[in-house]
C-alpha cells in the first residue's frame, strides 16, 4: 500500500527526548554505535558496575519516539543484574536516517545481535524484549537465531490485522508490511514470556492471548496480564508485576544467574 510506512513508523530524531538521564548507581551506561545496511546505528549498552550475569538482554523498542522513550524500562531490567542493549532503529534517535521499512526493521535488529556476539555473548545467552512494533522484530530475531528467550510486550498479531482494526476500510491484501508475529511464534522454541494490557485500546488483549496460543512449541511460556494497563504503561502500572514476571522467566525458564537480589 502507498504511504503506508507513513502510518507505521513515528520515528523522532536527535535532539527530542532526555538524552542525559539519571543513572541508577548500580549500572553504567556507554554510548555504543554499529553498522546495518551501511548505516550507523546508535544505541544505549546499561551494565551492573559489578559483576553481571554471562546472559544479556536487548530490547527493540515500539513504532515512535526513540531510546529515551524507554530508558527507564531498560534500567529496572538491568537492575537485575544482567546487562541491557537498547537501540534505535535507523532514523530514530542518533541513528543514521535512512528508508524505514519491515526489512529495515530486521536488518537493524540483526544487526544489534551481531553487535552482542562481538562483545562475547552467544545467540544462547541473548533474551531479546519487543515492544509493540518491537515484538515484530524480536520474533523475526527468535525465529532466525537459536536465542536464550522471548519477551513480547502489547505486541499485535500482524500488521494486516491491526489495519483491519484500525482502518476497517482497507482490506488486508493491499497491506505490503506484514510482522507476521502469529505466523512466526508457531515456530519459536525458546521459553516465551508475553505481558499485556487489560486496558490497551490500541492492541487488544486478545491479540496477546492469540499469540500466547499460537506458541505451540515454546519450551515454556507464560502469559502476564496487567490489570488496567494500556498500550504503553504496564511497567508504570504494576511495576512490582512487571519486573517480578521478567525475572522469574529469566531465573526459573532460561536459567540466567542474576546478581541482584
Amino acid at each position: 500500500m502507498i504511504f503506508e510506512e507513513k502510518l507505521i513508523f513515528f520515528p523522532e530524531a536527535y535532539p527530542i527526548g532526555e538524552w542525559s538521564p539519571k543513572l541508577d548507581a548500580s549500572l553504567k551506561l556507554q554510548e555504543v554505535w554499529f553498522v546495518s545496511d551501511d548505516r550507523h546505528i546508535h544505541g544505549w549498552y546499561l551494565a551492573p558496575v559489578e559483576h553481571a550475569s554471562s546472559h544479556v538482554y536487548l530490547i527493540c523498542h515500539g513504532n515512535s519516539g526513540n531510546i529515551t522513550d524507554w530508558f527507564v524500562k531498560a534500567q529496572n531490567i538491568a537492575k537485575l543484574g544482567l546487562p541491557v542493549l537498547l537501540f534505535d532503529y535507523r532514523s530514530y534517535g542518533k541513528s543514521e536516517q535512512g528508508p524505514l521499512s519491515e526489512k529495515g526493521i530486521y536488518e537493524d535488529s540483526s544487526a544489534a545481535i551481531r553487535f552482542l556476539n562481538d562483545k562475547g555473548f552467544a545467540n544462547d545467552q541473548i533474551i531479546v524484549h519487543g515492544i509493540s512494533l518491537g515484538g515484530g522484530a524480536a520474533t523475526y530475531l527468535a525465529s532466525e537465531n537459536d536465542l536464550a528467550g522471548l519477551v513480547l510486550e502489547s505486541t499485535f498479531t500482524s500488521i494486516p490485522d491491526m489495519c483491519s482494526k484500525l482502518y476497517p476500510f482497507i482490506p488486508k491484501w493491499v497491506v505490503g508490511t506484514k510482522f507476521a508475529n502469529l505466523e512466526r511464534v508457531k515456530g519459536i522454541y525458546v521459553p516465551s514470556t508475553i505481558l499485556h494490557g487489560t486496558a490497551d485500546l490500541l492492541i487488544p488483549h486478545s491479540m496477546g492471548e492469540s499469540l500466547y496460543a499460537a506458541m505451540e512449541n515454546s519450551t515454556k511460556k507464560n502469559f502476564i496480564s496487567i490489570d488496567d494497563a494500556g498500550h504503553s504503561d504496564l511497567m508504570e502500572t504494576a511495576e512490582k508485576v512487571y519486573i517480578s514476571g521478567i525475572k522469574k522467566m529469566l531465573l526459573e525458564d532460561v536459567g540466567v544467574q542474576l546478581t541482584a537480589s
